[in-house]
């Protein structure tokens, strides 16, 4: 997370970068759903629609290895397929959960705690990531 960078890239408007993560944050858990949900159907259209929304989200909130992550997967999804992308997948949902991770310790009150696939999946083998 890179609140500096999200708020240049708002126009040095720290509220707006602020408020652009809080609501990415917020839609993080139906993000991740639409996609293992998309996946699993073999969804491919419904995948990317997630995937790029995702990468369109993280532009201006200064998210930045999950706007790279997004913007790889969705790249991969569009040029190789989902089973390209499939590495990346766990990758995308690591860095959603630590994302979820580092408001809840930047926050002042006390935040649940968020358990997501990802860190469900976390025990899985290194050739799926």
């Amino acid at each position: 997370m890179d609140l500096a960078l999200g708020t240049r890239l708002t126009g040095g408007r720290e509220p707006l970068a602020q408020r652009l993560l809080e609501q990415l944050v917020d839609s993080l858990d139906e993000i991740e759903d639409t996609i293992c949900r998309a996946r699993t159907d073999e969804d491919d259209e419904a995948l990317l629609d997630a995937i790029h929304g995702l990468n369109g989200a993280c532009r201006y909130c200064g998210a930045p290895r999950l706007g790279l992550t997004a913007e790889t997967l969705e790249t991969h999804l569009r040029t190789r397929g989902r089973e390209a992308m499939a590495p990346l997948l766990e990758r995308l949902l690591h860095a959603m959960a630590e994302l979820c991770q580092w408001r809840a310790a930047s926050a002042s009150g006390p935040q649940p705690s968020r358990t997501t696939k990802a860190t469900a999946n976390s025990s899985s083998s290194d050739n799926d990531r």
